[in-house]
């Protein structure tokens, strides 16, 4: 509704939020990603502010990112601009004009996408709080825009990329799957995915102003190891599991020869099998619930989703 006149632009953005999104569509048609109206009311006083924390974000957010910004004259007409490391990863912008056109300085571009890009993370920010939902972003501007927000934006990029690397880290497995394969562990998972969000919450959570970076790295690590406890003990279960049934099943059948044979006492044959059927019924439940108490361990989602990444190749 906001595209106004249907330009080259226009369409081109909206093919950029298309393809964007697509990755995603597994997840919107199980509900898991959905969406709201982006019209809301606002006062004239509420967005004055609004744009008056914009202006002083974009200000702050420029030291840092405004040498990353290079505007290049093409020799078709037109210009591009290389965004350095302003997103992850780096994008390349177009001009559609050719010929004589006029070609911004990289300064004047710099501080008109990052007051984009500020205005747009904060506005969504805003959304988020009302659904208590996650921001994500491939911008790291828009990201430092928030920072400076909560008053805690690093003076420098140097600081700022150690900022960054100390609240990044990667699930094992978890972190390489599709969003397709998510679905499938979030199914074949479904036990253990409650515990294993409240390590995660407890692993991320800040202490103060700096995060929990040792108690992330120590999630890992105990995850990896729970993990190959938990299928060391799914193996031996099932090795077990499978020694005892092929054993029962050697005797049941003996049993079952025996009441063919004893045709002249088919009650007392009878009453011989269901001992051993009730052992078997018994058995088969005990080693079932023994298995589903494994399969509610946070460890339990690194295997499957190891599995499904097996599987996959």
């Amino acid at each position: 509704m906001s595209i106004g006149r249907a330009t080259n632009d226009a369409i081109d953005r909206l093919m950029h939020h298309a393809v964007a999104l697509a990755p995603l569509l597994p997840l919107m048609k199980a509900g898991v990603v959905r969406f709201r109206s982006p019209w809301i009311a606002t006062c004239a006083a509420c967005s004055q502010e609004f744009e008056a924390e914009v202006e002083s974000a974009t200000e702050a957010v420029l030291r840092t990112f405004s040498r990353q910004i290079k505007v290049e004259r093409k020799e078709s007409g037109g210009y591009i601009v290389r965004t350095g490391n302003f997103f992850i990863p780096p994008i390349v912008h177009h001009s559609y004009e050719s010929g004589s056109v006029n070609v911004p300085s990289s300064r004047e571009y710099a501080e008109s996408l990052i007051a984009s890009e500020v205005r747009h993370i904060l506005w969504t920010a805003r959304e988020a709080t009302f659904t208590r939902g996650a921001v994500f972003s491939n911008s790291r501007a828009a990201l430092a825009g928030m920072l400076h927000y909560d008053g805690r934006l690093p003076p420098g990029r140097r600081e700022l990329r150690l900022f960054e690397d100390s609240r990044a880290f990667e699930l094992p497995w978890v972190s390489e799957l599709n969003p397709s394969q998510i679905l499938q562990l979030r199914e074949e998972a479904s036990n253990a995915i409650p515990l294993f969000r409240e390590m995660l919450a407890r692993a991320t959570t800040f202490n103060g102003s700096e995060p929990c970076t040792a108690a992330a790295t120590d999630l890992i690590s105990e995850l990896r190891a729970q993990a190959a406890e938990v299928r060391a003990e799914l193996s031996i279960k099932r090795h077990k599991s499978a020694r005892y049934w092929k054993t029962a099943y050697g005797v049941l059948g003996l049993g079952i020869s025996a009441y063919g044979v004893a045709t002249d006492q088919a009650l007392a044959g009878l009453g011989g099998l269901l001992p051993i059927i009730q052992l078997l019924i018994e058995h088969r439940a005990t080693h079932e619930s023994d298995t589903e108490k494994l399969k509610i361990r946070p460890g339990y989602v690194l295997i499957k989703a190891q599995d499904i990444l097996a599987h996959a190749h």
